[in-house]
């Protein structure tokens, strides 16, 4: 008995073993088809922990290149990783961790089938920048959006508060150059007020990104005063003689018109303006020449020029022996200097009218449509706006204050 169960064991040993590798490998060939170790990669959002760490030291973090999402390279069988979504896993970076104060080791967890999952050997980071904070006030610019309904102007515009409170990482504070509060007053004919989000922006005028910073408001209560408005003429008196040998030509204003604003019952009240002769003495002007005249003292309670730029005019006083003519130059012939890139302008007309005085053949020598000049639309933004006009003329050319209207709107 015990022989033949050693022949059964022992005999043909040699291919009993062969045999016996070769199911073995057989059965690894088989399950490895069947069910093979695959590789596949994942996207999964890393979790930042620990900021305090770096706020208590008075320290800000930015993500730099959007690294605060990862690429996991994981390997399992094929019938585990079919199953696997980036929700199933976990990656966390540790802020008090942190190395070289630029970089934060991640750290990988597996939520489902731990034991089946392998994640590859690589080292994940998140690349940080780290600032020191900093913490500034900013004045609110409230500004306005459109144009108001037809006859009417805008007034007093306010902010409320009127300043901002900004803590954050100081490049980003620092790279702030204004703050505004921007209100639509399309169409208005009463005040307007609204609640609106504050702007951030950069000295090019662009947006800053807010996301990192702490501020003491986030929106501002704007509101827009806004007046009906006429059209008045200017009536000029005068007190005194010329100086001996000099005859008097005319006493003008510039411009002969105003526009004003205010209650409507006020400014039906209105007819004009009067300077008054003891604002304009001809006894103490020798040579034709101007007087500028703050007018705003001339007008009732309540009424104010819709432009606060013409709240001065120009009085021309013309004397014997010089000349004042008119004329009507392009606007096709002035050039818009300094507007914004975002924006293009259009003057209201064709023209402008200027009086212009001078010697009698400096003046006759003159042609409209050879008049150059420009305006200044510095600060200026999306609306109507009236501007002052210079114009390329000699110096002992006397050209009174002119304006025109220039409408500016978004390219």
């Amino acid at each position: 008995m015990v022989n033949k169960l050693k022949d059964l064991f022992l005999k043909n040993i040699v291919i009993k073993l062969l045999a016996l590798l070769f199911s073995i490998l057989l059965w690894w060939m088989v399950t490895s088809v069947s069910d093979p170790i695959q590789y596949k990669s994942f996207s999964v959002p890393v979790t930042m922990q620990n900021e305090a760490s770096l706020t208590a030291a008075g320290k800000y973090y930015t993500v730099l290149k959007n690294s605060d999402t990862i690429s996991v390279r994981v390997s399992a069988k094929r019938s585990v990783i079919d199953r696997l979504s980036s929700a199933d896993f976990t990656a966390t970076a540790d802020l008090s961790r942190i190395e070289n104060n630029s970089q934060v080791p991640v750290e990988i967890t597996v939520n489902r089938y731990a034991n089946q999952v392998a994640v590859g050997a690589k080292n994940y980071y998140v690349d940080v920048k780290v600032t020191s904070a900093k913490t500034a006030q900013f004045t609110i610019e409230a500004k306005t959006v459109g144009t108001p309904a037809d006859g009417y102007a805008l007034g007093e515009i306010k902010s409320e508060p009127g300043v901002v409170t900004v803590s954050g990482p100081e490049d980003i504070v620092s790279s702030i150059a204004s703050v505004e509060a921007g209100l639509d007053v399309s169409k208005a004919n009463k005040m307007v007020t609204k609640n609106v989000a504050l702007r951030y922006l950069n000295s090019d005028g662009e947006a800053v990104d807010t996301t990192n910073l702490t501020t003491s408001v986030r929106s501002v209560d704007v509101s827009a005063e806004v007046f009906a408005t006429k059209a008045v003429p200017i009536t000029v008196k005068y007190s005194g003689s010329p100086a001996n040998g000099l005859k008097l030509v005319s006493v003008t204003a510039a411009p002969e018109s105003i526009q004003v604003m205010g209650n409507a019952a006020d400014l039906n009240k209105l007819t004009g303006i009067t300077i008054p002769a003891s604002a304009v003495d001809l006894s103490k002007i020798t040579a034709t020449g101007e007087i500028s005249v703050d007018i705003t003292s001339y007008l009732p309670s309540g009424i104010k020029p819709a432009d606060p730029n013409q709240s001065k005019v120009s009085v021309i006083v013309t004397l014997e022996g010089q000349v004042t003519r008119q004329l009507q130059v392009p606007t096709a012939n002035l050039i818009i200097r300094n507007l914004s890139g975002r924006f293009q302008g259009r003057f209201g007309g064709d023209s402008v009218t200027v009086a212009v005085t001078g010697s009698e053949s400096e003046i006759n020598g003159l042609s409209a449509e050879n008049i150059t000049g420009s305006v200044d639309a510095s600060g200026l933004s999306e609306g109507s706006h009236i501007v002052s006009v210079k114009l390329n003329l000699k110096e002992d050319i006397l050209v009174p204050a002119l304006t025109t209207k220039l409408v500016i709107s978004k390219q």
